[in-house]
């Protein structure tokens, strides 16, 4: 009788399969006590950077409430970490040394959960500084750093429920392709409250209030997305700052506030952007400014009102590539819109205030300021419904 011999088989068998190891957790508290093996529930680090030390590649790090002021290396790709107690009861602050608070220079990190973040306070220089790709910072609050709240310069990168407030510079200095931002908020900062630049940037659900400079300043390659952020009260400190400037080709910016910001409330000077359902009201200088340097595809079912300058202020060469629908423009301290150019331009169903409209030659304060060259069809005979959040 023949005898097979299975071992061997199955221990190569066994050997060829990829071996896969579960992430872990480790743990610190204020109450622990740093070792080359601490982390565990019974024995936490006293301190995050030992607990870095301490973590493989994709483990969680899990911290207690308290103060740890510690600059802090994230060099494990993958890592995670968050708070029991959140943002305001987890504080990472500076011990006089180094120039980041937070420094991640690897792919992948998750820094902060959602009701599970923490507050990095009062840094020399960056509060969170990012390079690498694929990180995630969830209800994070960046506050009263030197220099910028948040600076990234890597690529799918999202912010999700984060704060930058009274930092040296920027509150969100991002810069990379496919960036996220949502339910953000940038107040006080000493520069801009969100400056964006790279590829296919997505703005949603955030506020800029109270910045030195302007509130969103977005310098993107193409093909950044705006919907219902507010823009209040930026520029004060170093006027003119804009609510909104968007340097961009390709910009959506849909259901957005501008109001009382010591610039324009939009500006934009890229090409073939779209502005639908936005508000601009109270702004020191005109309510939407399309520049000469680029060209608005589309200005439809906008609200401009109360604004010092034009509600709208029309500048590009192709003043008959625009489609001018269904907007709102009154109370403005200048014209309604004023048409800058050479080119004609149609308006459709637009509400001047008063119907019907007046018109004026030259920038001289008339609903529709112009030399000829605006024409306008069917006005409206009472105002269009906008309904946007963020309006104070």
């Amino acid at each position: 009788m023949r005898i097979f011999r299975l071992v061997p088989i199955v221990a190569l068998m066994l050997t060829a399969l990829p071996l896969t190891v579960a992430a872990g957790t480790l743990n610190v508290r204020t109450w622990g006590a740093d070792s080359g093996t601490c982390g565990d529930k019974d024995d936490p680090c006293l301190t995050i950077g030992q607990a870095i030390v301490n973590a493989a590649p994709k483990d969680k790090i899990v911290v207690g409430p308290g103060t740890y002021p510690e600059p802090l290396v994230i060099d494990k790709a993958g890592l995670k970490l968050e708070s029991t107690a959140g943002a305001r009861a987890t504080i990472i602050t500076t011990d006089g040394s180094g120039d980041d608070l937070v420094y991640i220079g690897v792919n992948d990190v998750k820094l902060g959960k959602k009701k599970k973040g923490f507050t990095v306070l009062g840094g020399m220089g960056r509060g969170v500084h990012i390079e690498g790709n694929g990180c995630e910072c969830d209800s994070i609050r960046a506050i009263d750093n030197g220099s910028d709240g948040f600076v990234l310069n890597a690529d799918r990168a999202s912010f999700d429920n984060c704060e930058g407030r009274d930092n040296g510079s920027d509150g969100f200095d991002l810069s990379g392709d496919n960036v996220t931002v949502e339910d953000c908020v940038s107040t006080g900062n000493d520069d801009d409250g969100f400056a964006l630049s790279g590829n296919n940037c997505t703005v949603e659900g955030s506020l800029a209030t109270d910045n030195s400079v302007t509130g969103f300043n977005d310098s993107c390659d193409a093909g950044s997305e705006y919907k219902e952020n507010a823009a209040w009260r930026n520029g004060i400190e170093r006027p003119p700052g804009h609510g909104f400037r968007y340097g961009s080709d390709n910009v959506e910016v849909t259901k957005n506030v501008a109001g009382d910001n010591e610039g324009h409330g939009f500006l934009f000077e890229g090409n073939d952007a779209e502005a639908k359902s936005n508000v601009a009201r109270g702004n020191a200088l005109d309510g939407f400014f399309e520049s000469s340097m680029g060209a608005v595809v589309s200005f439809e079912k906008n609200t401009a009102a109360e604004n010092l300058g034009s509600g709208f202020m029309v500048k590009t060469a192709d003043a008959g590539g625009i489609e001018f629908k269904k907007n709102n423009t009154y109370a403005n301290s200048d014209c309604g819109l004023l048409n800058d150019t050479s080119g004609t331009l149609t308006t459709d169903g637009t509400w001047w205030g008063q119907d019907p409209p007046t018109t004026t030659a030259g920038a001289t304060g008339a609903d529709v300021c112009d030399n000829g060259n605006t024409t306008l069809t069917d006005p409206a005979s009472k105002e269009g419904s906008i309904k946007v959040k963020g309006e104070l």
